[in-house]
């Protein structure tokens, strides 16, 4: 999973650029980030995932594909609407048709993960405030970026 990640960044970067004309050096790679203070919630690593980290690697890995169960569809209907009604070309929506169902996968891998390496009573909870606190995380961001943006207008 991490491996596959690695192009994540270069799609989403070409949609900016043939979406809204972006320069790829200038405004992605060398940009200030949009929204000051936000950090990335899937790499970000609370105490509890640092804890489960410690105890079973594989456990704190498992939290990020776990997490991506609700992307397919989101993706989906991103690439539907900005399709249907802001008329963007197939060619340029590669990062959201294939995360309409890459993501599947992830999630699948992160369920086996957790099936073989959720063993103890311990590991199951300390795994579920993992994923939980990875949760809150997102919600933070998410609020983060949703607050910055409704000052901006």
């Amino acid at each position: 999973h991490a491996s596959e990640e690695i192009g994540h960044a270069e799609l989403k970067a070409d949609f900016l650029v043939h979406a809204f004309g972006l320069d790829r050096q200038r405004d992605i790679w060398n940009a200030k980030p949009i929204v000051p203070n936000a950090h990335n919630w899937v790499s970000a690593e609370t105490d509890v995932v640092k804890k489960l980290k410690k105890l079973c690697p594989p456990l704190a890995y498992a939290t990020i594909p776990f997490l991506e169960r609700s992307l397919p569809r989101n993706n989906r209907l991103m690439a539907e609407g900005l399709r249907k009604h802001y008329g963007f070309p197939s060619r340029i929506l590669g990062f959201y048709d294939l995360h309409t169902y890459v993501d599947i996968y992830h999630e699948r891998l992160g369920l086996y993960v957790i099936g073989k390496y959720a063993t103890t009573k311990e590991l199951q909870d300390l795994l579920r405030e993992a994923i939980i606190s990875k949760r809150e995380n997102q919600v933070r961001y998410n609020m983060g970026i949703y607050d910055y943006i409704s000052k901006v207008k």
